[in-house]
């Protein structure tokens, strides 16, 4: 059965026509657990003393080349992709941290590549699979449906796609799949104390990564302000992680969900407040374009004390 999809994939794509788009019959969850299994991998970190960091999952996207989450390699000096009994050390090839999506290489990796879908033809309601290794438990399938699709400011282009296919801190990086088993996202966060909110980075940013890294790495080379966004840290959707009281943890909950830019601050004493959008909605108290200058200076106006960032776009920023 596996033969003749992948031999079906392959016609279609000799005579021109988009996998993307090529109208596929569904699979059953066996046979979708079958073909995809071997595409997707543990990641596990380790730091310059060989201590581990991290665990995560990873999708083989091309020959030779996964995709996963930034955050998942945060601060990591080595990277090691196991599937079954196969390991292969990895290198970052690409790297996007606003949008926390990065990509990696093994030299001799024989797994075989996922089709990539076009994210934009997604529609809320589409069933939906989870496959990747939450809490170490690995090659974990889940299914779900498409529950909302959530784009930007200009409702042009979409951000992230959220899902009742239920993820796990460990499925970072993972995928999430149509029922054809074209691949659609790459799970990245979960909310927790909620009912089942689990969001996905839309696969069609994958085309932009390459120029996206670049770019980030040219403005890190010049010592420019871009350095900034080389540079992430883990569990930005941990409400239960920000050090304020537990209305801002409901508040801190929304900013997760809402499109970038944004950026939201925090006072010692318990108090947030965050700003969103290129627009500023409190003129009176900043005008600046860049949310994270925004929040800051509506923090300050609006409490009357310091005021720290703690989290710009999908990046926790705060210094523990």
């Amino acid at each position: 059965m596996r033969f003749l999809r992948i031999l079906a994939l392959a016609v279609m794509a000799s005579v021109g026509v988009p996998l993307a788009h090529a109208q596929l019959a569904p699979l059953e969850p066996e046979e979708l657990y079958r073909l995809l299994a071997p595409s997707v991998w543990v990641v596990r970190t380790y730091d310059a003393d060989g201590v581990p960091l991290r665990n995560g999952s990873a999708v083989v996207s091309a020959p030779e080349t996964l995709l996963t989450n930034c955050h998942v390699l945060e601060k990591s000096r080595r990277i090691v992709i196991r599937n079954d009994n196969v390991q292969h050390d990895a290198k970052l090839q690409h790297i996007d941290v606003q949008r926390d999506l990065c990509q990696i290489t093994a030299r001799n990796l024989r797994a075989p590549s996922v089709v990539l879908a076009d994210s934009d033809l997604l529609s809320v309601g589409q069933k939906v699979f989870a496959l990747g290794n939450p809490r170490g438990l690995e090659l974990s399938l889940s299914d779900g449906l498409i529950s909302a699709l959530r784009k930007d400011d200009d409702q042009r282009n979409l951000v992230l796609i959220q899902t009742t296919a239920p993820i796990s801190r460990g499925s970072s990086g993972g995928g999430l799949f149509d029922n054809a088993g074209r691949l659609i996202g790459i799970t990245t966060l979960v909310l927790e104390d909620s009912q089942n909110l689990n969001f996905a980075i839309p696969i069609n940013r994958q085309r932009e990564l390459a120029a996206r890294s670049e770019a980030a790495l040219s403005a890190s080379r010049s010592g420019s302000a871009g350095a900034k966004t080389v540079g992430t840290t883990a569990d930005v959707g941990d409400a239960n992680a920000v050090p304020v009281s537990e209305k801002c943890r409901d508040e801190y909950r929304k900013y997760v969900v809402a499109p970038n830019p944004k950026a939201f601050a925090i006072t010692a004493n318990g108090r947030c407040i965050w700003q969103q959008s290129v627009k500023p909605n409190r003129p009176h108290q900043s005008t600046s374009p860049d949310p994270a200058v925004r929040a800051m200076e509506v923090c300050v106006a609006v409490f009357g004390t310091g005021c720290s960032l703690y989290s710009v776009g999908q990046s926790v920023v705060y210094g523990r």
